[in-house]
């Protein structure tokens, strides 16, 4: 799973979990994106469940896109290290997944099972899920 971020300025994660940018004269509280794609995770997590679909493994990262933003991690967090990352690493860590999962999760029926409720006029609970993490709210998935 993977979380884009467009922003410039320099981006601090501090020991409180905030996520701060900071621009010439002030400093601004973003979301932070590591609980951005941990809810998405969540979501697709429990999506899959929802329609008895194999479990699979997911990894997460959160991808700055410009790379002259400075990150830094003011936290002793491992974490953040691993998941943030700038567009320049993202080929490598792609490559690393792959070799690290060379099996496959899903038969050819699954993916077109899943593609199906992908088209279907019934709107999925993923897609719903979607639009409540787009709103900044809760996903609305049931607890399975």
């Amino acid at each position: 799973m993977k979380e884009v971020k467009n922003i410039k300025e320099p981006v601090i994660f501090n020991d409180s979990g905030q996520v701060i940018r900071v621009t010439d004269d002030m400093e601004q509280v973003l979301r932070n994106p590591i609980d951005q794609i941990n809810l998405q995770h969540l979501c697709l997590l429990r999506w899959l469940r929802q329609f008895n679909l194999p479990s699979i493994p997911l990894e997460k990262l959160v991808v700055y896109s410009n790379a002259n933003t400075i990150l830094k991690n003011l936290t002793n967090k491992s974490a953040i290290t691993k998941i943030v990352i700038h567009k320049e690493r993202l080929i490598e860590r792609i490559d690393k997944l792959q070799a690290r999962y060379s099996k496959k999760c899903f038969t050819e029926t699954d993916l077109l099972y899943l593609s199906f409720q992908f088209i279907l006029p019934k709107r999925s609970m993923l897609c719903r899920c979607m639009e409540y993490m787009l709103m900044n709210e809760r996903c609305p998935m049931p607890k399975l």
